[in-house]
């Protein structure tokens, strides 16, 4: 498929008229990741787990296999991320979705793109919920950022 460009600027042609993205426990590589699978840097209580997350993709994208479902049309870990504005991106460590929001964070980086990446050490997928002082920073740092991004 030649559709290798960003959602945003490719088909809507907007990436000029949002000022940032709050990318939150993303899926960004449709043909699982390997945190995906399982093999994560933490193997603490997750909201997701590799069926669940298999079972999501069948559903999604039916009868492709994960290089198919590597399209940058569904997945835009494998996009063109050139001329993006500012993201900031959030996920846990034991979060199955922590190499989808890695791998977009460093594409995005690369290509030019203002990142800032939020790690929740020991946290799961949807970490948000958690009531400790980790959620506290993060809810502080995501206030932060929008307040910086929306005073440009």
């Amino acid at each position: 498929m030649p559709w290798r460009r960003s959602f945003a600027r490719a088909e809507l042609g907007a990436a000029d008229r949002f000022a940032g993205a709050n990318l939150v426990f993303g899926v960004y590589d449709w043909g699982r990741s390997p945190s995906q699978r399982g093999t994560r840097p933490h193997e603490g209580p997750d909201l997701l787990d590799p069926d669940g997350i298999r079972i999501f993709g069948e559903c999604y994208l039916p009868g492709r296999s994960d290089d198919e479902r590597r399209d940058p049309a569904v997945s835009p870990g494998f996009a063109d991320l050139r001329g993006l504005p500012p993201a900031l991106l959030s996920v846990g460590t034991c979060d199955h979705l922590l190499d989808d929001t890695l791998l977009f964070a460093s594409r995005s980086a690369a290509a030019g793109n203002e990142v800032d990446l939020f790690v929740a050490p020991d946290l799961p997928h949807g970490f948000g919920f958690v009531p400790c002082g980790i959620t506290t920073r993060w809810q502080q740092r995501t206030e932060r950022w929008f307040e910086e991004v929306l005073a440009r």
